[in-house]
């Protein structure tokens, strides 16, 4: 081929490559959506849930994520730090319109929890997802698990049959990014100087997850939210790149939270009005940089009553479902029941409903394969039905137990000591006379845990005995606890193994412990090992030691922690 011929090749590949980048986003413009009403009385307010700033993996500081919210018009915004809760004196409206509520992400053994409204904690959480459950339950709180069809192994949900009532996110940002495939990031890369939300709604596709949302909403109520997961970076590897904005995400796709009301500009009041609504499903997510979706509506009516989605709907009689509002004229919505299209067509869309089921809607835009609109669901049951299903979302009550055998009354003689690493404060006896149940002895452990460095990187203090036992044919142990705060301790059972380390195995779980006293039960099949060299298998007969241990995973630095514990047992 001559030079000409090859120079004249490369300027068309170019232009084909320019093409292909820069025509999407020259000339695209949002769809635009026709005048229109709501059919039901209810204020939309519109925010974004799963924001991370530079108190854990994000780029932009906490001031810096609010002024992007107000920027992107929002109403809300949840910041989600990893497993803290810096965040919250910004917590309310501050010198903004935005309402800012601080959250966390708590990292557990099964996937990410996403939680928002509560207050926080006292203690660490354990990294066991029925405890964090718990926890976050009592502190107020309510729970969506994170990322949950994330192609990373490390950062899917895994734990489908933890109970409880926590909600998903059927949509992550961070999700859709990686699972659009390395030509898109690439394309995605080159228009977003051009225009980053027309680049970013590129690499959007109908969630996976969407079906296993259906399957769970057969047992349970399962509120759905869109997680931003915003970081203001994006790392498809070890590669870390400036984008996407904050602004940017904020813009692409929000959480539409129905309220009774507008903001009052009360922050509890108005925090608690928004989480109650997510909590509940009264919501759904729109892809606000396609179309402006503030008007869509999803309601079931009958004899003057009215129905929003996240309701329960009597199955006395049919009710007429009606999905509509300010739509685009060429939008198609896909009314579905129990996870299967039952009705689909433009809008307004109006059916009656006699059968029972969970009826959600999307809503699609031609040429988009991610819905534009994934609403939460109506729940149409009868009374016995509701009530059933309700039940499906309680929290077991903790295992309780009576034991067969005291191992230590912490009267007098006991094999319990105190020990804690040089930097450790650890202050009075082990054993704590008059201070146990009834005015009996208790075992005591009063703690200030030192700073970590390079000659104690594990500070540590622990309440332990390290009596060999045969704990053959028991099921597990029984205690008392209670200390000077709420706080999480670990319980250590020990067993002899060849291949960890100084020939011990460590099998833990996490005990809670209230300023009140309270009876723990912990079943041996609860305990857990991450040594690296576990033989998979706690041997009952060959325990060497028993111990309540306090670390960096369960306390910070310093504070003055007290625990007492009292009439250990087994059964």
């Amino acid at each position: 081929m001559s030079r000409r011929g090859l120079s004249r090749g490369l300027l068309i590949v170019t232009l084909a490559l320019a093409a292909w980048v820069l025509a999407p986003v020259l000339l695209w413009r949002p769809i635009p959506v026709p005048a229109g009403v709501p059919l039901d009385p209810l204020t939309r307010v519109r925010g974004v849930v799963h924001v991370h700033s530079t108190l854990s993996d994000g780029s932009g500081s906490p001031e810096e994520i609010v002024a992007a919210a107000v920027a992107a018009g929002l109403d809300f915004v949840v910041l989600t730090d990893h497993n803290n809760f810096d965040a919250k004196p910004l917590e309310g409206f501050g010198d903004t319109s935005v309402l800012t509520i601080v959250g966390t992400e708590i990292s557990n053994h099964g996937g990410h929890l996403i939680a928002l409204g509560l207050s926080a904690p006292s203690h660490r959480f354990s990294g066991n997802g029925l405890d964090a459950l718990r926890d976050v339950t009592s502190l107020g709180g309510t729970t969506f698990a994170a990322h949950p069809d994330s192609p990373r192994a490390d950062l899917g949900w895994t734990d489908w049959t933890l109970p409880g009532g926590w909600g998903l996110e059927v949509v992550n940002g961070d999700s859709q990014w990686r699972r659009a495939g390395w030509l898109h990031a690439v394309g995605a890369t080159l228009r977003y100087p051009v225009h980053p939300v027309r680049a970013l709604l590129g690499l959007t596709r109908r969630p996976a997850i969407l079906e296993r949302w259906d399957a769970l909403l057969t047992d349970r109520e399962v509120p759905a939210i869109a997680g931003a997961d915003a970081h203001g970076a994006f790392r498809p590897s070890t590669l870390s790149l400036p984008l996407p904005s904050y602004d940017a995400v904020f813009a692409t796709v929000q959480n539409y939270v129905l309220l009774d009301g507008p903001l009052t500009g009360h922050s509890e009041r108005d925090i608690e009005a928004v989480v109650t609504a997510l909590a509940r499903g009264r919501s759904y997510v729109g892809v606000g940089g396609l179309a402006d979706p503030s008007g869509f509506s999803l309601v079931a009516e009958r004899d003057g009553q009215q129905w929003h989605m996240g309701d329960r709907v009597p199955a006395e009689a049919p009710v007429t479902v009606r999905v509509a509002g300010a739509l685009p004229h060429n939008s198609e919505i896909r009314l579905l029941r129990d996870g299967v299209e039952f009705l689909t067509g433009p809008a307004p869309l109006e059916t009656q409903v006699d059968a029972q089921g969970v009826y959600r809607a999307e809503v699609t835009l031609p040429g988009w394969d991610m819905p534009w609109i994934l609403s939460n669901p109506l729940y149409f049951f009868d009374k016995d039905t509701h009530t059933a299903r309700a039940a499906a979302s309680a929290l077991p009550q903790p295992p309780r137990a009576t034991p067969d055998v005291l191992l230590d009354r912490f009267d007098g003689d006991s094999t319990f000591d105190v020990i804690g690493n040089d930097t450790t404060s650890i202050a009075g006896p082990a054993i704590a006379p008059a201070e146990g149940l009834a005015g009996s002895g208790a075992g005591h452990l009063a703690f200030s845990l030192g700073i970590p460095g390079d000659d104690h990187p594990s500070p540590f203090a622990a309440l332990g005995s390290y009596t060999p036992r045969d704990f053959s044919q028991r099921r597990g142990l029984t205690l008392w606890a209670r200390s000077n705060n709420t706080h999480r301790f670990w319980l250590q059972v020990r067993d002899r193994n060849p291949t960890g380390y100084d020939g011990v195995e460590n099998w833990v779980t996490s005990i809670k412990a209230t300023p009140d006293w309270q009876p723990i039960t912990v079943p041996f099949d609860a305990l857990r090992s991450n040594d690296p060299g576990t033989d998979g298998q706690l041997d009952l007969d060959a325990v060497v030691a028993i111990v309540l241990l306090a670390d960096l995973g369960t306390h910070a630095p310093g504070g003055d922690v007290k625990l007492w514990v009292d009439d250990l047992g087994i059964y």
